[in-house]
């Protein structure tokens, strides 16, 4: 039995939907949909979108981290100015930022 031009357009709606809920699901999730699936304070959250290479770098995770630890070991209180700072403190220990200028190479044997 043949489809009928209504069923047929159905079934073209029913796969696409299909595929953008496929897609959906295997799309990595957006910054903001990562920071808001972790259990942080809004406070938190602003301080990241401020600094968003404390996620998207490893080196400046890793002295997230650290810097987080120091500050629960100083019992500093989550969202408070003083814990800010020491957020904000360790993206001033990372290495100097690279130059622009660019040095210019040869192409000679070594």
């Amino acid at each position: 039995m043949a489809l009928t031009n209504a069923e047929a357009q159905s079934d073209l709606i029913e796969q696409q939907l299909r595929q953008q809920q496929q897609y959906a699901q295997q799309r990595a999730p957006t910054f903001e949909e990562t920071i808001q699936s972790m259990p942080l304070t809004e406070s938190e959250r602003e301080w990241l979108r401020e600094h968003p290479t404390a996620l998207t770098d490893p080196v400046s995770q890793r002295r997230l981290e650290v810097a987080y630890a120091d500050s629960q070991r100083d019992n500093l209180v989550r969202g408070s100015p003083r814990y800010r700072a020491a957020l904000t403190s360790m993206k001033s220990t990372g290495p100097p930022a690279r130059s622009s200028s660019k040095t210019p190479t040869t192409n000679r044997p070594v």
